[in-house]
C-alpha cells in the first residue's frame, strides 16, 4: 500500500489520530536505528549480535509458552547485514548463543531467550532497559 504526500495530508485532516499515529511510527524507526548505529560504535560484534536478538525479537517476535519469543527464521546473511558483521561471524555467534541456551533455532523459526540474553549483557556492564531502547554502558 502507498499513498501521495496530498492523500496522506487529506487523511490526517479527516482523523488527526493517524497523523500521531505515523508520528510514533516514524520516531519509534528512527529511535531503532539509533541504536543499532549507537551499537556499532560502543560494543564489540558478540554483544551486538546478542542486542540485535533482543531487538529483532521485540519488533518480530511472538512469546511462546517456553518463555522465549518466536520470530521467523531469517537467513544468516540477513542478521548480518543488520549488525553490521559477515555471515560466518553471525553463524559462529549463533551457534555460541544456542550451546549456552540463549538461543534455539531451525529453518522455520528463531526462539529468543530474551531473559538470558539480558542477564547475559548485564553481567557485562551493558544495562538493558528496553530491547529497542537499548542500553547505556555500566548501568
Amino acid at each position: 500500500m502507498s499513498w501521495t504526500r496530498a492523500e496522506i495530508e487529506q487523511y490526517i485532516e479527516q482523523e488527526p489520530a493517524l497523523g500521531l499515529a505515523l508520528s510514533q511510527y516514524v520516531v519509534r524507526l528512527c529511535l531503532d536505528l539509533q541504536d543499532r548505529i549507537e551499537s556499532m560504535a560502543v560494543y564489540k560484534t558478540p554483544e551486538r549480535v546478542m542486542l540485535a536478538f533482543l531487538q529483532l525479537a521485540e519488533t518480530l517476535g511472538t512469546p511462546m509458552p517456553d518463555g522465549s519469543t518466536r520470530i521467523a527464521s531469517l537467513t544468516h546473511h540477513t542478521i548480518a547485514e543488520f549488525v553490521g558483521t559477515s555471515r560466518e561471524i553471525v553463524t559462529f555467534q549463533m551457534n555460541r548463543l544456542r550451546r549456552m541456551g540463549m538461543l534455539r533455532y531451525s529453518r522455520r523459526h528463531i526462539d529468543v531467550y530474551e531473559r538470558a540474553l539480558s542477564d547475559a549483557l548485564r553481567q557485562q556492564g551493558i544495562a538493558v532497559h528496553h530491547a529497542s531502547n537499548v542500553m547505556s554502558m555500566g548501568g
